[in-house]
């Protein structure tokens, strides 16, 4: 597979993951601040990481408030800020 076919898969699949769990989360009218509550839970540290995935293959995500939302709620913390993927060695840089 080629480096081009590649990240059109990989944009492909997140993004239509990223766009089923923000219908999922619209329809819940028991949604709380983050994916699992009022507390963070694996999931938002999960739906982060792959939000920064989207970022890095430049796969848009502003049109997902409830996911963006509870992103930069999550990415507000310390412990998300300190641990940011693309603050680690080796990451990528813009």
């Amino acid at each position: 597979m080629s480096e081009a076919a590649w990240h059109d898969w990989r944009a492909h699949w997140i993004a239509t993951g990223l766009a089923g769990l923000e219908r999922q989360l619209a329809a819940d009218d028991r949604r709380q601040a983050y994916f699992g509550g009022e507390a963070i839970t694996v999931a938002d540290i999960c739906v982060t990481a792959i939000v920064v995935i989207a970022r890095v293959i430049d796969v848009r995500t502003d049109h997902l408030p409830i996911i963006t939302d509870a992103v930069t709620r999550c990415e507000s913390l310390s412990a998300f800020a300190e641990s940011a993927p693309l603050r680690q060695p080796g990451a990528p840089s813009d």
